[in-house]
């Protein structure tokens, strides 16, 4: 190149970088998002207000304090998560237990609209409320002042809880739990972290002092080290105002804060570990770098810890996937990245995944081998140019569904700028961002990021698996991590071509008939190749598009002897890709769109569902075109997943759960030849490729039997032209297909079994019974109200009266398809000297029902938690109201306005609940499985 030519480039690079210099300003700090009403009041309490339709009529009212399981002193070992539960027993806006039941007077249901988690450095309290009354944001407000400073902690209310955190700690125990235990002081070593696991020991549960745990509470809950969080469909003003003058009221302590900081030690050599369970199911392996944990302040670190992190992980993950799909992989899956923040002051460049059965070390190696490519030659041109465009194309659409951010999604930001000055500048900005500075992003600096990442020391690592799964020793795996240096690799070879995605020449449809309903103001079409489509325009969430064409039939039109065929049909084509692309080069094709399709076979129907982008709805009109006429087989496919089943089901007997689970599946079907629980050596031995695939081209043969559903940001006329062309242009099967009842038949009598197994002091019971049911409308929505009547007894009888499960689940509900039923169950984890009386309280409550002893206040709690979770879906779901057409469409069920539905339930009597308790709710016969720890046999 002549100095003329250097000289000209050179000037030209430097007039654009100065351009760039003067576009973005990196040192500029990234500010909070401008509609979200920010303050600290007087006595140092900090808040967020922000104004956000999305759903209508609801908003969230969240506290977030800076304290969780680290602060605690040696005697309150437990306490910061026993804390949060006292927000729920006890404040002095309500004492005892009236907190949750006011709640459920307003259709607020325990655990679902109310709730709270203690982590290491936080706890943080949730309640959404409706609002359409203008009492509920006094309400709200009370509930918040009661958990911010208003907790009693009345000893009665703390020894009455005792049980049910004892049970939640009882939850925990298990594999996952001593496995832990063993990793924690590994990774953790010598840190403060590794003691205070926010659920305490069983020990200092049982033995607290009332001292300890008020001390706590004294001492972290103070108005400097919290933040009120309002997120909702409010009037901002209104609302702001209300929480200067609600909390303004709570005063300050004198001293300043005086919080410590726990750091987790640098380790020159690298901390190891192999630990091993007998109750594994997997080999998990886990590799980290530690670095200090980083903070986002200004562009440059969001280009930095964003835009570039985004760029590499999607391009590891991407090889990562690749490998993970050729036969011989060593792993099932892997991943790279880097975590800004993993634990405490912790961040760090993290490499884990789960290793074949008996392929621990060689999994190892070839994740670090992945890696060290990376590290010796860097990504390619091609993999960085799809990677900008995917990651772009992300901030894109997050910004286009902005308008429609849910409430919660929008209060988890804010608590996180909170506790950990995440920023929170909204979607648009990001984009606004992320556009202007991802054309500056090099190959060069991405590469070079990994040199940065993958240091020498503070290195971490462990692999976990079953007990006797050829180990390796401590010292195998400490030369595999220090032989990082030594792996010998070659240059990635990006395979991928551009090639059409679209296989196919489809003759276009015409419309045969049209019609509108004006009142849901959705359309119908009929095509001439028999196609129903059905079409709802909606505002719910900007950028999204559902999608869900649906047939009847499934695999119930097959013979129990092709069981292991229709059962893995779908799943199995679908990971063969589509058209002329395996998966690998689809993913990479669909790496900067947003669409997407998944097919499945159920026991009654067929069907595709997905959303995409409005950009993209031609790109998912022809997937959808080609799962019908141009679906792929490859038996290389097959063969790479029958293997990572046969490598999960060599060690998946060892877990309790699964055995349990099993047991209660063939106590309650003991004849049921079809449904495939889970998969023996005999059944991978039967799959067939070819088998598979003529299954799933007989049951998407054509349209003229599928509705064709689309709800979402869209209008009729735009959407038109590629439906005519796509799904009117599919072959027309010329039958239509009913599905054959084929549903197991429930256990007849009394079942009682019994499981031992498992090494935790905890034990497992379900109870369960299926009947014929007598369906109307109206025993329907009486089914509904008991349905959230049984849920609001068994939480108050067994965890709050008994503190004998932490979370007890009691439900009644009826299927319509393949005939109508009803069924009951009860499923709880408790104290394995519990069992029969959980049983029997279970029974209890039954027999409440039958006596007509169901409360009338119980009755209004419950219809107001059905017509309130209603409300939310109905004003915001694309997805409800696609599942909505399709019942209306396929199966003819009328649709109901809120109006009338919430007359519907408000209809349903004390009388209608002891009918139908009488007649379902009889406990002559049913199934009862228990799990044991194997020490009790």
């Amino acid at each position: 190149m002549s100095k003329i030519k250097v000289l000209t480039l050179g000037l030209c690079l430097l007039f654009s970088l100065g351009l760039f210099a003067q576009k973005v300003n990196l040192s500029k700090e990234i500010p909070l998002e401008g509609t979200v009403r920010y303050g600290k009041l007087d006595n140092g309490m900090t808040y967020y207000i922000k104004q956000n339709k999305t759903p209508e009529k609801k908003a969230e009212f969240q506290i977030a304090v800076r304290a969780g399981s680290v602060l605690e002193t040696e005697d309150q070992r437990g306490l910061a998560h026993f804390t949060e539960h006292m927000g729920f027993n006890g404040t002095v806006q309500f004492p005892g237990n009236q907190l949750t039941s006011a709640l459920q007077k307003e259709g607020i249901a325990f655990g679902r609209d109310d709730n709270a988690y203690t982590a290491f450095d936080q706890t943080v309290y949730t309640l959404t409320l409706p609002t359409d009354r203008p009492e509920l944001f006094d309400l709200g407000l009370k509930v918040l002042g009661g958990w911010a400073s208003g907790m009693l902690m009345a000893a009665k209310e703390i020894d009455a809880e005792r049980g049910v955190i004892i049970e939640e700690w009882r939850l925990g125990q298990g594999v996952q739990e001593r496995i832990r235990g063993q990793i924690f002081p590994i990774i953790l070593k010598d840190s403060r972290y590794a003691e205070r696991l926010p659920i305490g020991t069983l020990e200092n549960l049982q033995n607290f002092k009332y001292s300890s745990i008020r001390n706590f509470y004294k001492t972290w809950y103070r108005p400097d080290n919290q933040a009120i969080i309002i997120v909702g469909d409010i009037d901002p003003d209104e609302m702001e105002q209300k929480v200067k003058d609600y909390f303004t009221m709570t005063s300050c302590p004198t001293e300043p804060i005086n919080k410590p900081t726990f750091d987790v030690p640098n380790n020159k050599e690298p901390l190891v570990g192999v630990v091993t369970d007998k109750e594994m199911t997997g080999t998990e392996i886990f590799f980290m770098c530690k670095h200090p944990k980083w903070t986002m302040k200004t562009v440059g670190d969001f280009r930095q810890q964003e835009l570039i992190v985004n760029i590499f992980e999607t391009m590891i993950s991407a090889r990562f996937d690749e490998l993970s799909k050729k036969k011989g992989c060593p792993f099932m899956n892997a991943y790279s990245g880097y975590a800004p923040s993993y634990i405490g002051p912790v961040g760090g460049y993290v490499i884990g995944g789960v290793a074949q059965d008996g392929k621990a070390l060689e999994a190892f190696k070839k994740m670090l081998e992945v890696n060290k490519q990376v590290y010796d030659h860097g990504f390619t041109a091609t993999e960085f140019a799809r990677a900008k465009d995917a990651v772009l194309d992300k901030y894109d659409n997050a910004a286009k569904r902005a308008n429609k951010n849910y409430s919660s999604t929008l209060a988890a930001q804010y608590v996180e700028n909170f506790l950990f000055e995440t920023p929170a500048p909204g979607a648009r900005w990001e984009y606004r961002t992320a556009k202007s500075l991802i054309d500056g992003i090099t190959l060069e600096e991405v590469n070079s990021m990994i040199k940065e990442w993958l240091t020498e020391e503070n290195i971490v690592a462990y692999i976990a698996m079953p007990t006797g799964k050829k180990t390796p020793s401590q010292a195998d795996l400490l030369k595999v991590v220090k032989g990082f240096k030594d792996i010998k690799t070659k240059p990635y070879v990006d395979t991928y071509k551009e090639v059409e995605f679209f296989v196919g020449n489809p003759k276009e449809g015409k419309i045969v008939s049209e019609e509108k309903d004006s009142k849901y103001n959705y359309t119908t079409w009929k095509l001439d190749n028999g196609a129903t489509v059905v079409l709802m325009p909606t505002t719910y969430k900007d950028n999204e598009i559902i999608f869900n064409a649906f047939s009847l039939g499934g695999n119930s039109l097959y013979e129990d002897k092709d069981n292991v065929t229709f059962s893995f049909a779908s799943s199995i084509v679908d990971e063969c890709g589509i058209g002329n692309m395996n998966m690998t080069q689809l993913q990479k094709f669909m790496a900067d769109k947003s669409f997407g399709l998944t097919p499945s076979i159920s026991n009654e129907s067929e069907s595709l569902s997905g959303n995409c982008a409005p950009k993209d709805f031609e790109y998912m009109m022809q997937y959808a075109y080609m799962f019908f006429t141009a679906p792929r087989q490859d038996k290389d496919v097959l063969d790479v997943q029958r293997e990572k089943l046969k490598s999960q089901l060599a060690n998946v007997a060892n877990s309790p759960e699964v055995a349990f689970s099993l047991e209660i599946q063939k106590q309650m079907y003991p004849n049921d030849k079809r449904n495939i629980s889970l998969p023996t050596s005999s059944d991978l031995a039967k799959m067939d490729m070819a088998k598979m695939y003529k299954l799933f081209k007989e049951r998407f043969a054509g349209a003229d039997d599928f509705v064709f559903a689309f709800v979402g940001d869209f209008q009729i006329d735009s959407v038109k032209p590629f439906i005519l062309k796509y799904i009117g242009g599919l072959p027309k099967a010329g039958k239509k297909e009913a599905y054959k009842d084929r549903s197991p038949k429930f256990a007849k009598g009394l079942v009682d079994k019994k499981v031992y197994k498992g090494s935790a002091d905890k034990s497992m019971l379900v109870m369960s019974r299926e009947m014929d049911f007598d369906y109307t409308l109206q025993n329907a929505r009486t089914i509904s109200v008991m349905n959230d009547i049984l849920q609001i007894r068994v939480t108050e009888l067994i965890r709050e009266e008994m503190g004998a499960a932490y979370s007890p689940y009691a439900m009644i509900d009826y299927e319509r398809i393949p005939k109508a039923t009803v069924s009951w169950m009860g499923y709880y984890t408790c104290d394995p000297k519990n069992v029969d009386k959980v049983a029997e309280a279970t029974l209890s409550i039954f027999d409440e029902f039958i006596e007509g002893k169901t409360t009338a206040e119980n009755l209004a709690k419950a219809k107001e938690q059905i017509i309130n979770n209603r409300k939310t879906s109905y004003v915001s779901s694309n997805g409800f109201w696609c599942s909505t057409l399709l019942s209306k469409l396929v199966y003819d069920r009328d649709i109901y306005d809120m109006d009338e539905f919430a007359a519907q339930i408000n209809a349903v009597t004390l009388e209608d609940i002891q009918r139908l308790a009488k007649q379902y709710f009889d406990h002559s016969e049913y199934v009862k499985v228990s799990l044991f720890p194997e020490q009790a046999k």
